[in-house]
Formats: structure tokens, sequence, C-alpha cells
């Protein structure tokens, strides 16, 4: 009886032996770096990428129009409806920025879930391969996730800042859309 219980301890002692080492510090790095993956998700989504989209959309077909229109009319611009429109193809590109660096941090997002998923699957198993430090790995992903993190929130504030320049803005071009087409009714009319 007591040569089955210490062989019993002894492959039990074995078998906890080969467990690997203790990696639930790192575990949690793993879990705190996914949570700020979904905060940066969360501000994705919050940025209206649609509107954005829109607002882009319509400043490139007014710009496209009121050029259009000013060649055919023969015009020129006065210094500030030139600021004005000036500004209001700045809000444009603004606008195709935002969106365009939107999804590259969006697939920055999913890559990195990606690559942290892989690290946490290794740590969990076991099977981190040889030759890899586990500290600059961490330190790594860390930096990239509160990179993207606070690139997120610049563009957040980029969202604000250009929809205001872009509402304050609109109704001017519209009444000079406006001026224009009265302008184009009179020249047919001749």
């Amino acid at each position: 009886m007591k040569k089955h219980l210490v062989y019993t301890a002894a492959v039990s002692l074995f078998l906890f032996s080969c467990g690997g080492p203790d990696r639930t510090a790192e575990l949690k790095t793993v879990d705190s770096l996914m949570k700020v993956l979904d905060a940066t998700d969360s501000i994705i989504g919050t940025l209206n990428l649609d509107d954005v989209k829109k607002r882009g959309e319509e400043v490139a077909n007014n710009r496209k129009y009121i050029q259009f229109n000013v060649n055919m009319l023969k015009d020129t611009l006065d210094f500030n409806t030139a600021l004005m429109l000036t500004e209001y193809r700045e809000a444009g590109k603004f606008f195709d920025k935002i969106r365009n660096e939107a999804m590259h941090i969006d697939r920055s997002v999913d890559s990195a879930r990606v690559s942290l998923n892989n690290l946490k699957h290794d740590l969990e198993n076991n099977s981190l391969a040889e030759g890899i430090d586990l500290n600059a790995s961490l330190a790594g992903e860390r930096a990239q996730a509160a990179e993207m993190k606070a690139y997120a929130e610049n563009l957040q504030l980029m969202v604000k800042a250009t929809t205001a320049s872009h509402d304050t803005l609109a109704p001017k071009v519209n009444a000079y859309v406006k001026l224009m087409n009265e302008k184009l009714a009179a020249q047919k009319q001749k």
C-alpha cells in the first residue's frame, strides 16, 4: 500500500513539474491589452464613418460642381469666397483622411488581436517558441495597443473639429451655389 502511495505521489509530482512556468501575470497582461483593443474598437465605432464618408463625398461633389460652373460662367472669385472654398475643400480632405485612417486602425486592431490570441494560446499551452523574449514581446504589444488607442482618440477629436468646420461652411457654400445657379439661369436667358 505504501509503495502504491509513493508511486502515485511520484507520478503526481512529475506531472506537476512538467506544467511549465507560471504565466498568470503575463496572461493578465494579455487580457488587459485585449481590453485596450476593445476600447479602441469602441472609439472607432463612435466615429460614424458613414456620415464621415457622406460629408466627404458631398464636399467633393460640390467642389466639382462649383469648379465646372465657375469655368462655365468665366467668373472669378473674390478673396473671401476663394478662402471659404479652400477651407471647405480642406474639410473634405480631412473627412477622407479620417475614414482611411479609421479603416487602417481597425485592420491594425484586428491584427493585434490575432497576435495577442496567439500569444495567449502559447502561454496557456507552454508552447512559446524558443528564443522569444516574452517581456519584449509584451512590451511591443503594449506600445502598439496604446498607440492605436491614442490615434483613435485623436481621430475622434478630428471628426468633431472637421464636422464643426463643415457645419459652419456648408450653409455659406450652399448660398454661393444658389447665387451661382442664379447667374447660370440669367446667362441662359440671354
